[in-house]
């Protein structure tokens, strides 16, 4: 995990980054940079910033960035403090709880609140603009889109989630199906306020987490990967597969919109060997996905490059990322130019990747799978 500050921290030029996504983590680092005194563009290909998603749990290193980029207060006004979690069984039972210590300073937040918060912050955000091609020509960046347009800047942080296309050229890596698949709401019954539970069944889990006026939940299953479904018929499935589970979650899960029910299979990346290319930086879980189940993904998108004082996988004596970037810090040209196109043939499936809602951080509206994250 990364630290705050900047890998242009020192640099006494402001510079133009171009950010291409605008979930959470391009988001913060558009805050970020420009606290800096850099001049971030993001590029977000949905065409408007919906309150979509279901919820999220910030645990207290989230909050920590978060305070840095002067937003945790409006955060933890929008959502809920989280003081008491637990593990039951299906039918009830209390197995475990997490030492109050542990919920220190977390707070549970409708994703698109979340969102909302950010984007005021973030500074000039493009919408419907869907980079295809990226290109490092000596010592710029040029990001196009399929319709023309055109941005350059002197470095490019890919914040576009899971199925990033540009991280093939930087360390090439497929995405790992995580064996289950998650399924994800808000619902207006209120459960205790300030808990979390999690409840445990044979392959399957179930979720509750005060997110103040409401209650976001999440359901999983281990499921082959691909399973298609009918949208409007997952709540039906839903309830036939917790009819006997304790109360309140038949009424929580019957009172969310049937078709407001989210469902994603689940992935992650396995540890990349760099994060970076000359002055292409991944961000959030284009360089490191994980399942939700660790409540890490908004976390580590808030608090990785470009705007980090040390890179994970590949630290260096100078605290950058690599070669590449530690020659853009220093402000010498990249040696060579390269290119990084889109393919003809966007993957397709209703899967998404594991780190925005505790699935990626990809620019497409926030609807990537996710359970507890």
């Amino acid at each position: 995990m990364s630290d705050s500050s900047s890998l242009v921290k020192n640099d006494t030029r402001s510079l133009r980054v171009i950010i291409v996504g605008g979930g959470i983590g391009g988001l913060s680092a558009a805050i970020a940079l420009r606290r800096r005194g850099h001049e971030p563009l993001v590029l977000e290909r949905a065409p408007k910033l919906d309150p979509v998603g279901a919820g999220i749990t910030l645990f207290a290193n989230a909050m920590n960035a978060l305070d840095r980029l002067g937003v945790a207060q409006a955060v933890a006004a929008a959502g809920a403090i989280v003081r008491h979690s637990a593990i039951r069984t299906s039918d009830g039972r209390q197995l475990t709880t997490l030492p109050a210590d542990l919920l220190e300073g977390a707070v549970a937040v409708h994703r698109g609140d979340l969102q909302t918060v950010l984007l005021e912050a973030a500074g000039e955000v493009r919408l419907g603009v869907e980079i295809e091609a990226v290109d490092q020509i000596d010592d710029e960046v040029v990001a196009r889109s399929a319709d023309g347009f055109e941005e350059r800047a002197q470095l490019l942080a890919e914040a576009d989630g899971l199925r990033s296309f540009v991280r093939g050229s930087v360390a090439p890596s497929a995405p790992r199906y995580g064996s289950y698949t998650a399924w994800r709401g808000v619902s207006p019954v209120r459960v205790e306020p300030s808990h979390l539970t999690e409840s445990w069944g044979v392959g399957e889990r179930f979720g509750l987490v005060d997110i103040g006026s409401r209650t976001y939940w999440f359901a999983t299953g281990n499921v082959p990967e691909g399973e298609t479904d009918e949208p409007t018929a997952r709540k039906a499935e839903l309830l036939r597969r917790i009819s006997d589970w304790h109360a309140p979650i038949a009424s929580v899960l019957g009172a969310t919109p049937k078709n407001a029910i989210l469902r994603n299979d689940v992935y992650f990346l396995k540890p990349l060997p760099r994060w970076s290319e000359g002055r292409i930086v991944l961000l959030g879980a284009a360089a490191h996905a994980t399942t939700p189940g660790i409540g890490q993904g908004a976390a580590q998108a808030s608090r990785t490059p470009p705007y980090s004082r040390t890179s994970s996988p590949n630290r260096t004596s100078s605290g950058t990322l690599s070669p590449g970037t530690r020659r853009f810090a220093a402000h010498a040209p990249n040696p060579r130019s390269s290119s990084h196109a889109k393919p003809t043939e966007p993957p397709s499936s209703q899967t998404q990747s594991p780190a925005d809602c505790a699935t990626s951080s990809s620019g497409a509206p926030r609807t990537a799978s996710s359970a507890g994250n």
